[in-house]
């Protein structure tokens, strides 16, 4: 959710040429996706003419721009590092203090592994060294709360750009009182 929100919030910077390229770059994904599986398939002996699912990812893709008129474009869609489109959009901090962790748990970086995925190897004879592990962590309502958060960010970012104003509730304050009914819902002594 905090890269969305970013992306979000450089988008909004440009709306129009910034989606563009959003959404020609997804497109551009998608028809490099069934270039793939249509090699995959060939190379088993598949006939990849009449393949459903490939004729429905084409069709899902020419929908909205013709294949044959969309570029495939590897690197990144909007030209940027995640970094410099969250300091052009004034977001540095959600991109310092929540991207940057989140995103080492995403990408697998050691930073993220050698914390929660190895620990120091008990035998002093291997000079500790360090062994894989699969932690069993605990469900922690804190992440459901940090995705609503930047959900709500999200949509707040959309609300004040285009000037919307929404006289309810939003759904970041309804989980918030959820959460706190069950934090206050304890049960009696006697149970």
């Amino acid at each position: 959710m905090v890269d969305v929100y970013i992306t979000f919030a450089w988008i909004l910077e440009d709306p129009l040429d910034r989606s563009r390229k959003f959404i020609l770059h997804g497109l551009g994904q998608e028809k490099l996706y069934i270039e793939n599986l249509k090699a995959d398939f060939e190379a088993s002996g598949e006939d990849t003419e009449n393949h459903p699912a490939i004729q429905m990812m084409t069709e899902w893709v020419n929908s909205q721009r013709f294949t044959f008129l969309t570029d495939v474009n590897v690197g990144s869609w909007s030209g940027l590092s995640t970094r410099s489109m969250a300091q052009e959009a004034g977001c540095m901090d959600l991109y310092r203090f929540a991207y940057m962790p989140f995103s080492s748990a995403a990408h697998s970086m050691w930073n993220h592994v050698a914390k929660y995925n190895l620990e120091i190897c008990e035998n002093p004879l291997h000079r500790l060294h360090r062994v894989p592990v699969d932690s069993i962590f605990p469900i922690d309502p804190d992440y459901l709360y940090r995705a609503a958060k930047y959900l709500e960010k999200t949509f707040k970012a959309f609300d004040e750009k285009f000037e919307i104003t929404i006289d309810s509730n939003s759904s970041f304050d309804l989980l918030l009182d959820m959460l706190n009914l069950l934090q206050t819902d304890e049960p009696d002594a006697q149970d």
